[in-house]
């Protein structure tokens, strides 16, 4: 079974489509990402993004490029304050939270605070049609 740090999901740009990646053979004319069939495109028409191995309130895994509508947990009674949405990126030294100011926010205190992915940036870049946004 593949860890979950090294799950992929590509966003086909032609088709629309968000497909996870379930074998990423490269070739020169591009680049497969599936075993079940000759699904071959080019470079230039996929978006690949990691998983970051982390999972929202509702244990869904979050990638590269999820919208994430975050709220901080108060001390006292863990009741959620201070909403922030944005967006996971990767950056030269691991993965973040870019807020719509751009500022960055590590991972580090998820346990803390009540995560859910409201959408992606490729299918739904406002997060709308989510039931947490």
């Amino acid at each position: 079974m593949i860890s979950e740090r090294f799950k992929f999901r590509a966003w086909v740009k032609k088709d629309k489509a968000m497909y996870p990646v379930i074998d990423m053979t490269p070739f020169k004319a591009g680049l497969s990402i599936s075993d079940s069939g000759p699904f071959l495109y080019p470079y230039d028409e996929l978006e690949i993004m990691q998983s970051t191995s982390l999972h929202d309130s509702n244990n869904q895994l979050i990638y590269e490029g999820d919208i994430l509508e975050r709220f901080e947990l108060t001390k006292c009674c863990k009741k959620p304050t201070n909403k922030m949405i944005g967006t996971v990126i990767w950056s030269e030294d691991g993965f973040y939270f870019k807020d719509s100011g751009g500022i960055l926010y590590g991972f580090a205190n998820v346990e803390n605070e009540k995560v859910f992915v409201v959408g992606n940036i490729y299918q739904n870049p406002d997060g709308e049609n989510n039931e947490n946004f």
